[in-house]
């Protein structure tokens, strides 16, 4: 009996959303911790639950479920909410979902593409899909999902900043204008 032995060069947070398994590279996972009472920010994006003060650290928390368009189911004001601090390059964002699993070691090569069909969520999130021992993860490719939003608060602010420049071009224009007769 010849056993088959693979390196485990990929680790990865496993947690379900929706009834469906994902995973998230482990080593852009700054912790996990549980949490409630975020405090809303107005005129953001309906998967944006708040920010929450995480020892002193403000932190974005976005909810997956929404912002995947997934069935959640109703919970109490008061309940904890279960949250992945992801760490990017400049900052850090929580992220919610239904429940978290464990740390998985898989080898890389294990990894295989995302079909080119997934109905919840848009394929540029997925890095890719892995089955481990009978289950199916779906990972998830942070950066690019975290990245949107940075790359939305840029075009917000460049749009803002056209806006103004145009408010002071017209204003400017209009200070031009000879009232002597």
């Amino acid at each position: 009996r010849k056993e088959r032995t693979e390196k485990i060069d990929f680790k990865m947070i496993t947690f379900s959303l929706g009834g469906k398994d994902y995973g998230v590279d482990i080593m852009k996972v700054k912790e996990i911790s549980k949490a409630d009472k975020f405090t809303y920010v107005p005129n953001t994006a309906p998967f944006v639950r708040g920010v929450y003060n995480l020892r002193g650290e403000i932190i974005s928390i976005i909810d997956l479920r929404t912002m995947f368009h997934l069935t959640m189911e109703k919970k109490k004001e008061s309940t904890l909410e279960n949250i992945i601090i992801i760490r990017l390059d400049e900052y850090m964002i929580g992220v919610v979902v239904d429940s978290i699993d464990k740390v998985v070691g898989i080898s890389s090569s294990n990894i295989q593409p995302s079909p080119s069909l997934f109905g919840d969520i848009n394929i540029k999130y997925i890095k890719g899909v892995v089955n481990h021992e009978g289950r199916l993860y779906i990972l998830l490719d942070v950066e690019r999902i975290l990245g949107v939003q940075e790359e939305e608060v840029k075009e917000d602010k460049n749009l803002l900043l056209l806006q103004q420049e145009s408010k002071k071009t017209n204003a400017a224009k209009a200070a031009e204008v000879d009232f002597s007769f």
